[in-house]
């Protein structure tokens, strides 16, 4: 049965809070087993186990990594948070930190 809107945007808020915390094992208590995540510029979508490398390379990468998400948009089963921001210093880079504005499109 598909989720309604709100509990789609609570799903994703939880992702992102969660990984912010570090902890990658969201995944497991989120996602099957068949998720995938499609990413641009990637060959092929990873799979869960690939999904949690990737997110435990980036936030080693940038330890700093917040996730501040200001809208969220859904219809169906998507949601897109659009006016999301990113916050995050490279590993080993004192006293500059970058912050991007971005857009994320989810789907289950």
């Amino acid at each position: 049965m598909p989720m309604d809107a709100k509990t789609s945007q609570a799903m994703v808020r939880r992702r992102f809070a969660e990984l912010d915390k570090k902890n990658f094992g969201v995944f497991d208590e989120m996602f099957a087993g068949s998720y995938r995540l499609n990413l641009p510029g990637m060959p092929k979508a990873l799979d869960l186990d690939g999904t949690k490398d990737f997110y435990h390379m980036l936030y080693t990468a940038f330890p700093d990594l917040k996730h501040k998400i200001v809208e969220q948009i859904s219809a169906g089963n998507k949601v897109c948070h659009p006016m999301g921001s990113d916050r995050y210093a490279p590993r080993g880079v004192h006293g500059h930190r970058a912050d991007t504005e971005q857009g994320h499109v989810h789907g289950h």
